[in-house]
């Protein structure tokens, strides 16, 4: 069947000046690629198809749900190749310009409030979450099981701030461990070039264990995977006090889940 490019779709050069974006109160997104004249046909996949794997993807975890349901509402197609921009915003606005009708932005936004809810954890404080998807989507992201695509990545989950349980655990660790302190602010960098916490650096077995727990959390071992974390210190906010936010916002999340 032929599929065209509709809705929140866009053809244009990559890092452009002109880039299209449709403003829409709780569903923003934008999509790049290559111009490209041509005419383009993409892959019709039905809804009886689609559901049961966005609703695996949904139960296990995976964020990623939500590319399979904009697949399957018409709002991106399979097979074009484009870097598509989601924001998910949990706050109506006073603006609405959208194509996409309010109701069925507003049934995304409920839909992914019952995600996070699964997850038990708590809302980002913005009110708003950011995803991507590169290279766009096709049937072999979708279909086979073993793809990174069907797979939780712990990763994306952190960057999606869907890891403050991982949070809650490293913090409590380091003052387990007498690397921190409950009554002093946080000060820690992980790197390439050591892990430090208030400018001391770890030895090799603290590393080694701290490289592990954040690969087990975060996705990130943010020591020999380019990647890298810091936490700067502010008095006026102990870890003490992160740590009984934390809790709170935890508690009150997995409250809201039984009731």
């Amino acid at each position: 069947m032929k599929y065209p490019v509709i809705s929140f779709l866009l053809a244009s050069t990559l890092f452009a000046n002109s880039i299209f974006a449709q403003k829409l109160t709780l569903v923003k997104a934008a999509s790049f690629a290559e111009t490209d004249n041509t005419q383009k046909y993409f892959v019709c996949y039905d809804r009886d198809v689609l559901q049961p794997i966005s609703d695996s993807m949904f139960k296990s975890g995976n964020p990623k749900y939500i590319w399979v349901d904009l697949l399957m509402d018409g709002y991106i197609s399979e097979g074009d190749n484009r870097w598509h921009n989601l924001h998910l915003y949990l706050y109506e606005s006073t603006v609405n310009d959208s194509m996409i009708p309010l109701a069925v932005q507003i049934a995304y936004v409920e839909k992914w409030k019952n995600f996070v809810a699964s997850l038990n954890e708590p809302h980002y404080d913005y009110g708003y979450y950011h995803f991507d998807l590169h290279n766009g989507i096709d049937g072999q992201m979708i279909f086979n099981p073993e793809s990174d695509f069907r797979k939780v990545n712990k990763a994306e989950l952190k960057r999606l701030h869907l890891a403050y349980r991982g949070e809650l655990r490293l913090y409590k660790e380091l003052v387990k461990d007498g690397l921190a302190s409950m009554d002093k602010a946080l000060d820690l960098e992980f790197s390439s070039k050591g892990f430090y916490v208030h400018g001391k650096r770890l030895n090799y077995e603290q590393r080694i264990k701290y490289m592990a727990l954040l690969e087990e959390e975060y996705g990130h071992n943010y020591y020999n995977d380019h990647s890298s974390m810091a936490h700067g210190a502010l008095a006026e906010n102990t870890l003490g006090m992160e740590i009984a936010e934390l809790e709170e916002k935890i508690n009150n999340a997995a409250q809201k889940t039984n009731q």
